[in-house]
């Protein structure tokens, strides 16, 4: 019987010790990515981030200094792409919103939208510039005074009771469309960032293709994933127009 036992309590120390284990060298390397950064060996920093986010991290602290670390190397399309990352997993982050401002502004590309696409953006401003996470919370927090209003509607209905009511509803609706728009269309096509210093769209997936466009990309140009084939990706500019573009001058979001 006291074999057993021993047996049993040897075999849950080392369960233990091999569960400890990953989480204490995720923590080193972790320690060690912050330690870099601070000295100022940006490069060493991010190998650290990457090495911690191959171990399993993948939250939005994570995706943030990664995104910090390359927008202090003027990488911003891997700082895009973090920020966009970090910006799932954080909604309402304000130094997030902010560094990712900032960063678009320093890229090369910023392309005119159409007419009624900034018509749209100056209507709708809370669809484009809040995250989905952030306006599905807008949706939902609402509905427990929604609930208390319903259920005192059905004792007595004061007029102004019915048009708080109403307006919360709209509320929720909008912004609960609002979000399940944002997800279907990111599901349906998705979003690239171009990674390269330059990189040309092509009027089909190879490079023998003709340039679909006069002008080259840049690094921290978005934009919308519309087909994937063999190494090759049809991108949708802001301005409508489209062209392939090479897998390795892209990182997906």
């Amino acid at each position: 019987m006291k074999k057993h036992l021993f047996l049993l309590l040897a075999l849950l120390a080392c369960c233990t010790l091999a569960a400890a284990t990953p989480n204490e060298d995720l923590e080193k390397v972790c320690l060690e990515a912050e330690a870099a950064a601070q000295a100022g060996d940006l490069d060493a920093a991010i190998q650290k981030w990457e090495a911690a986010a191959a171990m399993g991290l993948d939250g939005g602290r994570l995706h943030y200094n990664l995104g910090n670390l390359h927008a202090r190397q003027r990488h911003y399309g891997h700082a895009i792409a973090h920020y966009l990352k970090a910006q799932r997993r954080m909604p309402g982050n304000l130094d997030l919103a902010n560094n990712l401002r900032y960063v678009r502004s320093q890229r090369q590309d910023n392309f005119e939208a159409p007419e009624s696409t900034r018509v749209l953006r100056t209507l709708f401003f809370w669809h484009y510039d809040l995250s989905p996470a952030l306006r599905l919370r807008l949706a939902l927090w609402p509905v427990p005074l929604l609930a208390l209003a319903a259920a005192f509607l059905l004792w007595r209905r004061p007029l102004w009771l019915a048009w708080s009511a109403a307006l919360l509803a709209l509320w929720c609706a909008a912004f609960a469309l609002s979000a399940g728009l944002s997800h279907w269309n990111e599901s349906r096509h998705g979003v690239a960032i171009v990674v390269a210093a330059e990189t040309t769209p092509r009027k089909g997936d190879d490079a023998t293709y003709a340039a679909a466009f006069n002008a080259p990309l840049h690094d921290g140009a978005e934009v919308t994933v519309t087909r994937r084939r063999a190494g090759w990706t049809e991108v949708r500019l802001p301005n409508g127009l489209t062209g392939w573009l090479p897998d390795a001058d892209l990182a997906f979001i």
